[in-house]
């Protein structure tokens, strides 16, 4: 009888590890559906509705992802451009309000110098300037995020934090 009391006790004790194992596993990760569902459920708070998903081709297929908090003056962005050389370029971060229609983003590079987006809106356009090179940390040596215009136009989707900040690892424009 002894034996069968440790036998039920360390059941319940594996059992109830391995569901706390199998609850955090599936938290970790929400499966794809999920998320899209709580992406397309975002609210835009960009006063002027240019919060978004931006597809862009020219010389580069150009990506530009912006996502503002409720309530917060600054805002997430990520960029990627994928260049027909196949040299990619990509920085996101949190950008701080600067004036009325700009945001800059500075980073320290592992080389001690300094990257620098500057995200501004005019005439219903987004502007995307690296004031200060990103290479090579954000950017193949090769490669430059330089200057590019986005217009509303170009907008394919609602934007979250995840989709600025995981830019890399996401393919968002068509």
């Amino acid at each position: 009888m002894k034996n069968f009391m440790i036998f039920v006790v360390l059941a319940a004790v594996i059992a109830g590890g391995v569901f706390f194992y199998l609850s955090q596993q599936n938290n970790a990760q929400l499966p794809y559906d999920v998320q899209s569902a709580q992406d397309n459920a975002t609210t835009e708070t960009l006063s002027d509705g240019l919060s978004g998903v931006y597809c862009l081709v020219d010389n580069a297929d150009r990506t530009l992802v912006i996502h503002q908090e409720d309530g917060s003056p600054d805002i997430t962005f990520g960029v990627s451009y994928w260049f027909k050389t196949q040299h990619n370029c990509a920085v996101s971060g949190e950008a701080q309000l600067i004036d009325e229609n700009t945001w800059v983003y500075t980073k320290q590079k592992m080389d001690g110098s300094t990257c620098q987006v500057k995200i501004q809106i005019i005439d219903n356009n987004i502007n995307i300037t690296e004031e200060q090179r990103c290479s090579p940390d954000n950017c193949g040596a090769l490669a430059e995020l330089g200057k590019a215009s986005f217009s509303k136009e170009t907008k394919h989707a609602k934007a979250t934090k995840n989709k600025a900040l995981g830019i890399r690892e996401q393919v968002l424009c068509p």
